[in-house]
């Protein structure tokens, strides 16, 4: 049986995940993940001592009102690199310039 993956997410489209699977598909850690859910910021059940389960229903919620957050100016929204020649290139940067 082949489990599909989330348009929205890019996990696993099972109900509820486990923390490594969203921790690489958001590329972000466990350990950030874990506090999230202990703080109650993000849905989940616990599991034992250490061991928790997200709910992918929360999931969408979380990231839902972290897309908000960015759009009304709460959260810096990604940036691209703004420096780039005629062309498109983005020139490399010599030491001095990266500490400046």
């Amino acid at each position: 049986m082949s489990v599909g993956i989330c348009s929205v997410c890019g996990c696993p489209d099972r109900p509820m995940l486990h923390v490594g699977t969203v921790a690489v598909a958001l590329d972000c850690s466990g350990r950030y993940l874990r506090k999230l859910l202990a703080a109650g910021t993000l849905k989940g059940i616990r599991i034992g001592k250490r061991c928790w389960r997200i709910d992918h229903a929360g999931l969408h919620q979380f990231l839902a009102r972290a897309d908000n957050r960015a759009d009304e100016g709460i959260l810096p929204a990604p940036s691209l690199p703004s420096r780039q020649d005629d062309e498109g290139i983005i020139p490399a940067t010599t030491p001095q310039e990266h500490a400046a």
